[in-house]
């Protein structure tokens, strides 16, 4: 043997001595690794991972269900909503010679801005009680500027 093929020897020996090592030093990690699996799938003290997922599961469909009712329920709030009564009210002194604001103009709108305006002018002497229709948000007879706002109020309260 020469000293050529020696040194090519021991380089060959070096090579596979440093496979072996890395082959143990992988095969102590798949051993870990594989038993870390085994636990994460058996569960141990805790819930095996099929468990937690068929709980997850169960957790989805019970919001999705609970989401569902929630979207009838808020589809029935909506159509009680077109139901409801925006409130504009506006008090004023129709003249100078009353003491306080007793006249009055009520506005009361539904959602689609139907209603009514009720005004009442205070008098020394009489009271006068008016009532106008309200369709889509106006009226077919004249406002007076103090019904014009308790109908705006009335507007925005819906």
């Amino acid at each position: 043997m020469t000293v050529h093929q020696g040194a090519i020897l021991l380089t060959l020996v070096a090579v596979l001595l440093v496979l072996t090592v890395s082959c143990l030093v992988l095969w102590v990690q798949l051993s870990r690794l594989k038993k870390r699996y085994r636990r994460l799938l058996a569960g141990g003290d805790q819930l095996s991972l099929e468990e937690l997922l068929n709980q997850m599961n169960a957790a989805i469909a019970g919001v999705q269900e609970q989401n569902s009712n929630l979207g009838q329920r808020l589809g029935a709030l909506e159509s009680l909503a077109s139901r409801f009564v925006g409130v504009g009210l506006v008090r004023y002194n129709a003249f100078q010679d009353t003491g306080s604001d007793l006249s009055f103009s009520l506005a009361l709108l539904n959602h689609a801005g139907d209603g009514a305006i009720v005004t009442s002018i205070f008098g020394r002497e009489e009271n006068r009680l008016y009532g106008k229709p309200v369709r889509q948000g106006g009226s077919l007879y004249p406002l007076s500027p103090e019904e014009k706002a308790a109908l705006e109020k009335a507007r925005e309260a819906i």
